[in-house]
C-alpha cells in the first residue's frame, strides 16, 4: 500500500457529504486531467529511464466513494483506514495498492502528470529510499471500524466488523480495487458458526437489500459486500474497466466470475479469524442478489450448502427489462462473448445453469 500527499487536492475538508464528494469526483477532470503515476523497480529508482508506470491514479483516492451504494443527503463521506487502529487517512492522501506477481523487494516512485505533462523530478519526497518486502497473495482486509447497534437486519445486539480489501486478479479484473465488506456476528454465535453470504439488490449495499440476516437467530454469521460492478453477482468481462466496450476486444476476452471468486476468497479469510463451519455455508439474495444466489450455488456446489433467492432474473437474454444491464457486464448477446475457459457464450451459460437448477 502506497500513500502520498496529493497536490492541490480538490476535496480537502475532513467532513463532506458523500453526495457532494461524488459531484467533485464527477467534475475532477473538467479543468485539468490530474493523474499520479506509480513506478516500480527491483533496483533503487534514480531516474525514470527504462521504467513505465504500472498505474495511473486519479485524485480523491483516499475517499470511500462506493461505501453507501446510493448515498442519502445526510450520509458523510468516509476515508479509508490503511493501518488498523490508526483511523482514516487525512484528506488529500493519495492511495494505491499493488499485488506483486512474485515475492521479493521493490522500490516505488510517484509522479504527477497534468494534462499528460509529467513532472519527472525525483527526490526523497516521491521515491522510496528503502525497498518494500513483498509477498504474493490477495492482501489482508483492513478493519475500518467496529459497530454495535441495538438491532441490525432483525438481529438484536450484533457486532459488525467493516473491512476494505484492495482486490486484484483473480478477485477483480484490475489491480488495487478497494471493495467494502461487513462481517456480522450475532450475540451468541454457533460453534462452529455457519456463514451466510448475502447478496444485495439493485440500489442496495452491504448494509441491506438482501432480505434479512438469514440464520442470524440461530447463531449464523453474516458476510456481505457491495456489488462492484453491477454484474448481478454472476461475472463480468475481464476488459470491463479498460475503456469503452469494443466488440473485437471483448470477443477476444472472456467473462469471469470475479464477484463470486472474491466473496469466497473473503469467506476463506473470515475462517482464519472466527470459528466457522464452512460446510454449512449458504448464500441468499433478493432481486439482483436473487439472480446471483442460485448461480453461486450451482457453480460452487462444493462450497455452498443451500441458497435462498427472491425475484431474481435467471435467463437474462429473455428479460425485456434487465437484458441490457447484463449486457453491460457481458457484452451484447450478438457479440457471442465466451464465459471463462468453457468456450460457451456467456448468455447461454447462465440459461443452462438455471435449467440445471430446475432439474
Amino acid at each position: 500500500m502506497l500513500a502520498w500527499q496529493e497536490v492541490d487536492s480538490p476535496a480537502i475538508e475532513a467532513t463532506i457529504p458523500a453526495l457532494r464528494l461524488r459531484e467533485i469526483r464527477r467534475d475532477v477532470d473538467k479543468e485539468h486531467k490530474v493523474r499520479y503515476r506509480i513506478y516500480r523497480s527491483e533496483q533503487p529508482i534514480g531516474s525514470l529511464a527504462g521504467l513505465r508506470p504500472i498505474a495511473e491514479v486519479p485524485p480523491l483516492s483516499c475517499w470511500n466513494i462506493d461505501y453507501y451504494g446510493d448515498p442519502r443527503p445526510a450520509d458523510p463521506a468516509l476515508r479509508y483506514v490503511i493501518e488498523e487502529g490508526k483511523g482514516p487517512v487525512p484528506p488529500g492522501t493519495g492511495l494505491w495498492a499493488h499485488n506483486p506477481a512474485q515475492a521479493g523487494r521493490a522500490y516505488y516512485a510517484v509522479t504527477l502528470a497534468i494534462d499528460g505533462r509529467e513532472n519527472t523530478a525525483l527526490g526523497s519526497g516521491n521515491v522510496l529510499a528503502a525497498p518494500v518486502a513483498e509477498t504474493v497473495g490477495q492482501g489482508v482486509p483492513v478493519l475500518q471500524r467496529i459497530e454495535k447497534p441495538k438491532e441490525w437486519q432483525y438481529v438484536r445486539n450484533p457486532t459488525l466488523y467493516y473491512y476494505v480489501r484492495w482486490e486484484s486478479p483473480p478477485n477483480c479484473a484490475v489491480q488495487g480495487k478497494p471493495i467494502d465488506y461487513v462481517v456480522g456476528i450475532p450475540p451468541k454465535p454457533a460453534k462452529p458458526a455457519p456463514v451466510g453470504i448475502h447478496l444485495h439488490c439493485w440500489g442496495g449495499s452491504l448494509n441491506g437489500g438482501y432480505g434479512w440476516w438469514y440464520g442470524g437467530d440461530n447463531g449464523h454469521l453474516l458476510v456481505a459486500s457491495n456489488q462492484i460492478p453491477y454484474d448481478w453477482w454472476t461475472g463480468y468481462h475481464e476488459k470491463l474497466w479498460a475503456g469503452p466496450a469494443k466488440e473485437a476486444a471483448w470477443k477476444a476476452g472472456v467473462v469471469r466470475p470475479y464477484s463470486q471468486v472474491r466473496m469466497l476468497s473473503f469467506l476463506d479469510w473470515v475462517a482464519t479469524r472466527w470459528d466457522v463451519g464452512l460446510k454449512a455455508t449458504h448464500v441468499a439474495g433478493s432481486s439482483m442478489g436473487g439472480s446471483g444466489a442460485p448461480m453461486f450455488a450451482i457453480r460452487y456446489p462444493e462450497r455452498i450448502a443451500w441458497a435462498v433467492a427472491w425475484v431474481g432474473v435467471h435467463i437474462p437474454a429473455k428479460s425485456p427489462t434487465f437484458k441490457g444491464s447484463y449486457a453491460n457486464s457481458y457484452g451484447p448477446p450478438e457479440w457471442g462473448v465466451k464465459f471463462e475457459s468453457i468456450s460457451r457464450v456467456v448468455f447461454v451459460v447462465f440459461q443452462q445453469e438455471v435449467i440445471v437448477l430446475r432439474g
